[in-house]
């Protein structure tokens, strides 16, 4: 397996980052880099030249770890069966999974396979871009691609009377966007979700940016019921958020550089 590349909307072939993330985490505001999301969990430590798995690492013993909450059995929408189940040679993978209610194709093509331990005769998928320091599917609910739709929203800064602020330096307009802060780990992000199966981009883009921007889905939140109040006299702000996002513009669609990545589970987003 060569090195994978990313495709941007128009064409261009962009390399992955490597995966940093996911091999030096700050989950739980933990700034050790081989910690996942428990004290007691560390990934083992890939360095940056033994990433690709054709790279020879004879030493590597990556962690095994898929969380409690992923193993908990409920239904198959939710999550996937692990290795030792025997439902787990029912999944269809690089397929549409009719199954599971889900698409397993990644954006990168058909993706390879690899033993999940060595003595071990069952297949799993392999991360596109290499070596993460861990087995498993951390905590993620698929084995291989995880889809994800993550919304940039954007727009110029300006002054009181409409015109568009410049930088004092560069003279250029000022780009503001819409970011959130995560509670668990304080760090800033662009609002998105899980994409549901067959479900359409625009929607899904629509939905989580309505759950994590405005905390649509939090009628408890006494500064959302404020903002409701304000706006739902004047106009259906939920309809203008959906039209909003049927007009967007795809900038990228790839594998996602995600601290939950492992060897077997990763995340891809659009």
């Amino acid at each position: 397996m060569g090195n994978t590349t990313c495709v941007a909307s128009n064409g261009t072939q962009i390399p992955p980052d490597n995966h940093y993330k996911c091999r030096h985490s700050k989950n739980d505001k933990l700034h050790e880099s081989r910690y996942y999301d428990h004290k007691d969990i560390h990934r083992f430590q890939v360095p940056s030249n033994k990433i690709n798995f054709n790279t020879p690492f004879p030493e590597y013993k990556p962690t095994e770890f898929t969380a409690e909450k992923i193993l908990a059995k409920t239904t198959s929408l939710d999550k996937d069966p692990d290795i030792d189940d025997p439902e787990y040679k029912t999944i269809k993978f690089n397929a549409i999974d009719s199954k599971y209610g889900c698409d397993r194709q990644s954006y990168h093509g058909n993706y390879e396979f690899i033993r999940f331990k060595p003595h071990m005769n069952e297949l799993v998928p392999m991360n596109p871009v290499g070596r993460t320091g861990m087995i498993g599917r951390g905590r993620l609910f698929r084995w291989g691609p995880n889809h994800a739709a993550d919304p940039i929203v954007t727009r110029w800064k300006r002054d009181s009377e409409g015109q568009i602020k410049t930088d004092p330096i560069t003279d250029k307009g000022i780009l503001e966007f819409v970011a959130i802060q995560r509670k668990h780990t304080e760090e800033w992000a662009i609002p998105g979700g899980m994409r549901d199966p067959g479900e359409k981009i625009a929607k899904t883009l629509s939905r989580e940016f309505k759950e994590e921007a405005l905390n649509l889905n939090n009628n408890k939140d006494l500064e959302f019921n404020k903002f409701q109040r304000i706006v739902s006299h004047t106009t259906n702000y939920v309809k203008l958020i959906d039209d909003f996002f049927k007009g967007g513009i795809e900038i990228y669609k790839g594998y996602m550089d995600d601290p939950r990545n492992t060897d077997n589970a990763w995340m891809e987003t659009l």
